[in-house]
């Protein structure tokens, strides 16, 4: 029956995860990542493409996880073998999420109430950081694996917590990095405060010897860069990751508000951390330091963007907000579950504050835009919390051993139910990440659109006259043409099959292949500077590069050994010696005579 249980919950919830986020195939970060894969799948993947062949591509281990896909599965299936991958990477995270609630004490109210604040609500943490990115992206493999590793090291498990550190890092660069800082410096700092060096080599071995291909390349990728004072131009092109003005948002500090319902938790936490002989010897004690850890290194994130300190930048230490969140998420359930089971009146107020301040942050009103579909969703949290309560109260006056408020009481078991159909609802009604407007429908509608307009779509395509543009290009051109396309189109590469000069989306991370993407940037707008950073850059460019005039098209397709000419608007092609092949809406290809 526990089984049963478990198996539910991670279904359900990667269910929900998936039918909240659409999944994509070919599209968005994946433009980036799967050129490396692509080029041992299909021989003379864009020939003569600059960023696929010429440049360094550091997510080696995902390169090797679609290329066994595709191994696996064949071409003919390999699409649904990468839709496979990445649900049962959400599986993964459900999981994890309850492993993580169980390592902590606490339960499945916790476990629910996670998934309905991150599936439901907002799947992200600081600066961009995603827990389900709608498509199958290293990132997303990583975090249920670091998320073990963090639970692992709650129960003291430091071997485990190793293994699990390493296949995070094995799996994102990222996690090998700051994820290392965070669990290895709390290990060290156990290590030291206990004088047993054993207990720092227990984590530090297993996560070295897993990690060791991520970390090979990372460390190569420094020690080889030509130019390593180019990096920052990364974050020109990367600001809305790297830089204070997203963090500063009031929209992006929603974790604050999950801080709130938690106070009233965070004073027994508190109490095991006084009442222990240190940080490291009670479950809630390391709860408390494992959330103090990583606030302090977000903190560190904002100083070192402030300060200017591109080492501290390049970590991306943002990435650690997703457990905090998730941490910060269970602790909002478990409170939850005092206040109904054991009327613990502080922890009332905090939770009704926290859940209040929620509003002001954004949270809820960019996702829920119908008073209907709030008040069904609260009604049905709130039915089920009265079930709960009484069903909670006869239990302890009943069985005063019962005051723990197990999830399989009576309590526990009409929370869950409430919990889950609220998200089932309010996912029904509120789908605004594509465009739907399921908000504004009614009740039986809602539903019926809930199971018949989900976008699955096992390759992207994109439709209109600029899909049209993309299945010209791919059947009609020369499988070895080369295309000058506008800054904007990042998608050219995967959904044209076509070599592109250069783009906003594609670019490398070390230092002289950065002072090489800068040049073509500069050639395409026809400036010597950036003219904007991060999204905004990416307009500018595309509108400088409409400006462009044919004859200007002309000379630098020509100079840099292209073939063919992709813009928008009538040009006065004639005269700069370009030959329009075809034209789709707006949209002109052009060929160099």
């Amino acid at each position: 029956m526990r089984r049963l249980e478990a198996a539910a919950f991670v279904l359900l919830g990667a269910l929900l995860f998936l039918y909240r986020i659409p999944y994509g195939f070919e599209t968005g970060d994946q433009n980036t990542y799967l050129p490396l894969p692509y080029r041992s799948i299909y021989p003379g993947f864009v020939p003569g493409d600059w960023f696929t062949w010429e440049t360094s591509h550091y997510h080696v281990t995902f390169s090797w996880v679609i290329r066994a896909l595709h191994a696996l599965a064949g071409e003919d299936r390999f699409a649904w073998a990468v839709l496979f991958m990445h649900a049962a990477v959400l599986v993964g995270l459900c999981a994890a999420i309850a492993a993580l609630a169980r390592a902590c004490g606490w339960g499945y109210p916790a476990s629910i109430a996670c998934l309905l604040l991150t599936a439901i609500i907002r799947s992200r943490g600081l600066n961009g950081a995603l827990l389900n990115h709608g498509w199958l992206v290293p990132a997303d493999m990583a975090l249920p694996a670091f998320l073990l590793a963090c639970a692992a090291w709650i129960r003291g498990r430091s071997t485990a917590a190793g293994v699990w550190l390493g296949v995070a890092g094995l799996l994102h660069a990222n996690y090998a990095l700051a994820g290392a800082l965070a669990l290895g410096g709390l290990q060290g700092a156990q290590a030291l405060a206990r004088g047993s060096p054993r207990d720092l080599l227990k984590l530090a071995l297993p996560f070295g010897v897993i990690a060791a291909p991520t970390l090979f390349v990372v460390l190569q990728t420094v020690t080889r860069d030509a130019a390593p004072e180019a990096t920052p131009i990364y974050f020109v092109r990367s600001a809305h990751h790297y830089e204070l003005v997203p963090v500063w948002n009031p929209d992006n500090w929603w974790p604050v508000a999950l801080l709130v319902p938690g106070l009233g938790l965070w004073r027994s936490l508190g109490r095991d951390l006084v009442a222990g002989r240190g940080p490291w010897d009670t479950t809630g004690s390391r709860v408390l330091v494992l959330l103090l850890c990583l606030g302090v290194l977000q903190a560190a994130a904002a100083l070192g963007t402030l300060a200017g300190f591109g080492a501290v930048q390049r970590l991306f230490l943002w990435r650690l907000s997703l457990p905090l969140v998730v941490l910060l998420a269970l602790a909002v359930g478990e409170a939850l579950r005092r206040v109904l089971v054991r009327r613990d009146v502080p922890t009332l107020v905090w939770t009704l504050a926290g859940l209040l301040l929620l509003l002001p942050f954004g949270a809820l009103p960019a996702h829920f835009r119908s008073a209907k579909a709030i008040a069904v969703g609260l009604a049905l949290v709130l039915a089920g919390a009265a079930v709960a309560g009484w069903a909670g109260r006869r239990r302890v006056q009943a069985e005063p051993a019962a005051a723990s408020g197990h999830w399989r009481t009576p309590a526990g078991r009409a929370l869950l139910a409430s919990v889950l159909a609220a998200a089932v609802w309010l996912a029904a009604v509120s789908f605004p990440d594509r465009g739907m407007a399921g908000m504004t429908l009614p009740w039986r509608a809602a539903f019926k659109q809930m199971w018949t307009t989900y976008p699955l779509r096992l390759r992207e395509r994109v439709h209109g006259w600029r899909g049209r543009l993309y299945a010209w290009i791919r059947t009609e051109s020369p499988p070895d043409a080369r295309f000058l396309v506008p800054p904007g189109m990042g998608d050219f590469r995967l959904q044209a099959r076509r070599a592109s000069f250069v783009d906003w989306k594609n670019c490398p991370i070390r230092g002289e292949e950065l002072l090489e993407w800068r040049r073509r940037m500069f050639l395409v707008m026809g400036l010597d500077h950036f003219p904007a950073r991060g999204y905004e850059l990416r307009e500018a460019a595309r509108h400088r590069y409409f400006r462009l005039p044919a004859s200007r098209l002309a000379h630098i397709a020509r100079s840099e050994g292209l073939t063919h000419v992709v813009t928008w608007g009538a040009r006065d092609h004639a005269r700069a010696g370009l030959e329009r092949v075809a034209r789709f809406g707006s949209w002109q290809v052009y060929e160099l005579r």
